[in-house]
């Protein structure tokens, strides 16, 4: 039985645990980055126009927050999803909203708001609606997610997983060692980052892996170029304990997604600079001298 990874992740969290106990492999055979889709809400004028804007707020995500992949919304279940739309407030103008819907309830609403449009700017646009296309793209890109940067990027770490699966690294030696599937060349920046993956132990319940980067290449089955990545805490039901304690656990883990926890970029090591053999020079040999004789 194949469980669509993108679906059980629309779920509420009761009904996924139950899809994923279901689940007779482990997901690292999945091995696929989990993108945030994002919605542009208001009715533009035209199709045309939507997927423009659309396109455009991919590409400012992409920029700002460039660990996660980012889709336009296909389905009404994807998520997590960024959901963009304009605000209008009688007198003021119009505001440029933007929020998280997560795949499960969140206790809290995660929104952020920014000026798009004041009564004195409004008074000299007019409709169509593709006349606010060049401010919503501005104000998403150097408002939002600009003034709004650290917020929006904690947010994200909550509550949107990277990538689901790992590969537990089973040779001697490598105890505590892990694979997950985001491609070395594309996402080594976060090589030396902190991640936090939540899993499934049947039948005890949730665990949450808090595991660190170590810079370095992790060669999947597939010759698929991934991080490796070290635990270092295991999390049950509340209780923190050293991931050396649960080694044997480890590879019964049946699910993971994959959250970026902490941000910390990898700096590839210095080459050491190439060095030419060195050149000696030889002098010249001197001419012997030859006397003059010079005939009195």
């Amino acid at each position: 039985m194949f469980i669509d990874p993108k679906r059980v992740f629309a779920l509420p969290l009761t009904l996924a645990v139950l899809s994923i106990a279901a689940m007779p492999l482990r997901a690292a055979v999945l091995g696929i980055p989990l993108p945030v889709y994002v919605e542009f809400q208001t009715t533009p004028d035209t199709v045309d126009e939507k997927k423009s804007i659309t396109s455009e707020l991919v590409n400012a995500l992409e920029k700002s927050h460039g660990a996660w992949t980012y889709l336009p919304v296909e389905h009404p279940e994807d998520a997590p999803r960024l959901v963009v739309w304009l605000e209008e407030i009688e007198g003021q103008g119009f505001n440029l909203r933007m929020k998280l819907q997560a795949r499960f309830p969140i206790p809290t609403p995660v929104e952020w708001t920014t000026k798009l449009l004041d009564p004195l700017e409004l008074a000299t646009k007019h409709l169509p609606m593709h006349h606010f296309t060049p401010a919503i793209k501005e104000k998403f890109s150097d408002g939002l997610l600009g003034e709004q940067h650290e917020k929006i990027q904690k947010a994200l770490q909550e509550y949107a997983p990277i990538c689901a699966g790992t590969e537990i690294v089973r040779n001697r030696g490598n105890e505590g060692y892990s694979g997950i599937p985001l491609k070395w060349d594309k996402y080594n920046h976060l090589a030396s980052s902190r991640f936090k993956i939540q899993s499934l132990l049947v039948p005890t319940g949730l665990v949450l892996l808090h595991s660190q980067g170590t810079g370095q290449p992790y060669l999947m089955p597939n010759n698929f170029e991934a991080i490796t990545i070290q635990h270092h805490q295991w999390e049950a039901g509340g209780k923190g304990d050293d991931v050396q304690n649960h080694l044997n656990d480890l590879p019964k883990l049946q699910f993971d997604w994959v959250f970026l926890e902490e941000l910390k970029y990898w700096i590839p090591p210095e080459r050491p600079p190439v060095t030419q053999p060195a050149v000696t020079t030889q002098p010249a040999p001197q001419q012997p001298t030859i006397p003059l004789n010079i005939a009195q």
